[in-house]
């Protein structure tokens, strides 16, 4: 099983980093975020599968957020350009290093600590709110709820039996945002008694980013049961403040021939 960990990253190193890239930058979409337009820039993304994309994204919005600390003390909104610096390394690591584009292949991302995207709020069944979802609507009486849900791009995804007393619904973010800080909104709510994180979702593979004197230094990870118990295996890159990436390391146990991505 994987530890997490939460590297503090100075903004000022990360906005130099990226800043320092030289690929060619491509701004591919835009988002409404707190009521104002933000641009999300993707250097390089010519043939990279939009799959990979999507998930350096969520992977940057996940490493920022970590680096703020504590989840339950940050606002909702992760910084774009800390979550824009994050992405340019695992994407200049990506397009630098064919091992590096073996580990995307398997599927080596953050784990789901802490939560960008998803939760499940937990609520008494007989709640007024939930009459809707009683009857199979995917909405709620709360005015509450549904401000939270419209101001923050939320999607009620489903709503399923949780036990004999409770309903859950499962909430998701149609972009990266703080999670936590949502449930902490939701939590004021009559009738939400419990609030699930999914931070159980992914555990058996993470990512991490230091900075270094020489720019940062990343780590990816990858968990896996061999023999009754728990193995891992391990990247080291480092990637320069002019974008040079290097593979420092690999090692740990062998991966098994079932993951044959790598």
């Amino acid at each position: 099983m994987l530890t997490k960990s939460y590297y503090t990253a100075p903004w000022s190193m990360l906005l130099l980093l990226s800043a320092c890239f030289s690929l060619d930058a491509q701004i591919v979409n835009y988002e409404l975020v707190n009521s104002r337009e933000e641009r999300f820039s993707t250097r390089g993304v010519k043939d990279i599968p939009a799959e990979v994309i999507y998930q350096f994204k969520h992977d940057a919005a996940r490493l920022a957020l970590r680096s703020l600390g504590d989840p339950n003390h940050q606002p909702v909104a992760i910084p774009e350009q800390l979550i824009q610096s994050y992405f340019d390394v695992l994407l200049t690591i990506y397009i630098n290093n064919d091992v590096a584009k073996s580990i995307a292949n398997c599927k080596v991302h953050t784990s789901s600590t802490p939560s960008t995207d998803y939760m499940k709020v937990i609520y008494e069944r007989t709640i007024d709110w939930a009459s809707p979802l009683r009857k199979g609507i995917t909405t709620t009486d709360s005015r509450r709820i549904n401000s939270l849900i419209e101001e923050h791009e939320l999607i009620i995804e489903s709503s399923q039996y949780f036990d004999a007393r409770r309903d859950a619904i499962v909430i998701r973010a149609t972009n990266p945002i703080n999670m936590a800080a949502i449930a902490n909104e939701f939590y004021n709510i009559e009738g939400v008694e419990q609030i699930d994180l999914g931070y159980d979702r992914n555990k058996n593979t993470d990512v991490s980013i230091q900075a270094i004197d020489k720019g940062w230094e990343v780590r990816y990870a990858v968990s896996f049961k061999e023999e009754q118990s728990i193995q891992q295996h391990y990247w080291f890159y480092e990637v320069s403040r002019s974008g040079k990436v290097t593979l420092r390391s690999e090692g740990g146990a062998p991966i098994p021939e079932y993951m044959s991505c790598y």
